[in-house]
């Protein structure tokens, strides 16, 4: 399990957020646990990541919520778009025994990020894994 008191270790996962955020021009990404706890987030001038965690927390309860209820299986991702195109997109996902969500803000609507999410949480994974 990933220890976040440890500097080299947190700032492995900033370095993967910053990495993402510049490949993809995202403003914004966090990782939080799945209670909205945040353990690592980069953002650019102007956004708050502690509210973002906020809003993953409630909105993974909200995706938990409709899934128990509609007897869905687990969610592989889940956003909310803006009038103007612009999203938020939560992955959760397990590394290590351990529930966590990447959430990042794509800002344009038909801005490509799937592939590079998908890399940003294996390479996490595998730094969980140290």
């Amino acid at each position: 399990m990933i220890d976040t008191n440890t500097p080299s270790q947190t700032t492995r996962l900033a370095q993967l957020l910053t990495e993402m955020n510049q490949e993809g021009n995202f403003p914004l990404a966090v990782i939080t646990d799945r209670d909205g706890f945040p353990i690592a987030s980069v953002c650019s001038d102007g956004q708050d990541a502690d509210r973002q965690s906020a809003v993953v927390a409630l909105v993974q309860r909200t995706a938990q919520q409709v899934q128990d209820r509609m007897g869905m299986a687990a969610t592989d991702e889940f956003s909310l778009y803006d009038k103007d195109g612009k999203r938020l997109v939560c992955r959760p996902f397990m590394a290590s025994g351990h529930a966590l969500i990447l959430a990042v803000v794509v800002p344009d609507k038909d801005k490509p990020y799937r592939r590079l999410t998908t890399r940003t949480v294996n390479a996490i994974r595998n730094l969980w894994k140290e």
